[in-house]
């Protein structure tokens, strides 16, 4: 747990200074198809209590439980709000039921919003469940689980770097928002095609 408000202290004290002067595209990848679901709408939220400048773009795919009202996948580009209820951010678009558990459904959100929101700098951030490289069974070695459809982007097996690795883009900063992320393994599948990897070694 230490660990792990380190790694927020850090970002909020060293992103800012990232940010100021460039031109950012900030890329939010939410596999909320899982438990996590409520937790999406309020890191929505929270984003949206931001100060966002015009400088960034921070635009957020969330792939919603079918369990919910809203059960679709659905991008939204992010607009400062002082409303922590409800989502108030532009609707670019609701996709559909979408497999957010697989590689080519990561692969093709980055090379979607790099396109349409060009920027010197590019950040993408995976948020979900993550499960690491602790497990002994390859098949449970994965991030962003998608309970509907009994899927989740392999590390092991080489799903998270095949979709890095069909990337248009090289996004200068990775940031995984999942548990058990930052390992020598994982880092050793994404490093060839980023400058930067933050997350967290333990449970987020």
């Amino acid at each position: 747990m230490l660990r792990t408000k380190i790694v927020i202290i850090l970002i909020s004290l060293f992103l800012p200074l990232l940010l100021n002067g460039e031109n950012w595209t900030i890329l939010v990848y939410m596999a909320a198809d899982n438990g996590l679901c409520l937790n999406a709408v309020k890191d929505i939220n929270e984003m949206e209590a931001a100060e966002i400048d015009d400088n960034l773009n921070v635009i957020v795919q969330v792939d919603y439980s079918e369990t919910q009202p809203i059960s679709t996948a659905r991008r939204y580009k992010i607009s400062s709000d002082d409303n922590p209820e409800t989502i108030s951010s532009h609707l670019i678009s609701d996709i559909g039921e979408i497999d957010s558990g697989s590689w080519i459904t990561l692969k093709n959100f980055a090379n979607w919003g790099f396109s349409n929101y060009p920027s010197s700098k590019k950040a993408l951030i995976i948020w979900s469940h993550g499960n690491s490289w602790y497990k002994e069974n390859n098949d449970q070695r994965w991030i962003c689980s998608d309970v509907e459809s009994n899927s989740s982007i392999s590390v092991a097996n080489g799903d998270l770097r095949r979709a890095f690795s069909e990337m248009n883009y090289r996004p200068d900063m990775v940031i995984f928002d999942a548990c058990n992320m930052m390992t020598i393994e994982n880092i050793t599948e994404v490093h060839s095609y980023c400058d930067y990897v933050l997350g967290s070694e333990e449970t987020v």
